[in-house]
């Protein structure tokens, strides 16, 4: 069977047993070596609050947030959702508000997961998927549809700000 986007479909229901055993770190690693930052064209944060202070919302986390920051490229912002089981993947598909914060934040929003841990055809229409192979690259398998959003809530540009001042005062 063919996914969304052409490529072979690994099932409804793949075998969490057949699914690689990766760490939350090891497919973040994946995922930032993908978006790389050296040549200044993304930025890759890692567990971004969604904003700051104590408002309702402003204490959830993406897993994953990118940004290209070549004006070419449309600025594209990026959310990832990491998975690492299949009950974590299934709790997630029956609350997909928890979503809303990455969608409000993001152009495309991405499952990542080990290869197999999902299926390509249970990846929600307004999500992605990005799998971890066994050497480490990550591998778009399901293209997340494009959203066009406005500009960043103010509280989520805080907090970019926020971990960029901590990482400066952190050099000197």
């Amino acid at each position: 069977m063919r996914a969304r986007d052409g490529s072979e479909d690994h099932g409804a229901s793949p075998s969490p047993e057949t699914a690689m055993r990766l760490t939350v770190d090891q497919i973040l690693d994946a995922v930032e070596a993908r978006y790389p930052t050296q040549r200044g064209e993304w930025v890759f944060f890692r567990e971004l609050r969604v904003g700051v202070g104590w408002a309702v919302g402003a204490e959830q986390r993406l897993d994953a947030w990118a940004m290209n920051l070549w004006p070419s490229k449309g600025f594209q912002r990026l959310a990832f959702e990491v998975k690492v089981s299949r009950s974590d993947f299934l709790r997630e598909k029956k609350k997909p508000g928890k979503r809303d914060a990455g969608f409000l934040v993001s152009n495309r929003f991405y499952f990542v997961a080990p290869v197999k841990l999902i299926g390509t055809n249970e990846v929600p229409e307004d999500c992605g998927l990005i799998e971890i192979s066994s050497n480490g690259l990550a591998v778009v398998v399901v293209p997340a549809p494009w959203r066009d959003v406005g500009l960043p809530p103010l509280g989520f540009v805080g907090s970019i700000a926020r971990r960029g001042y901590r990482i400066e005062k952190a050099r000197t």
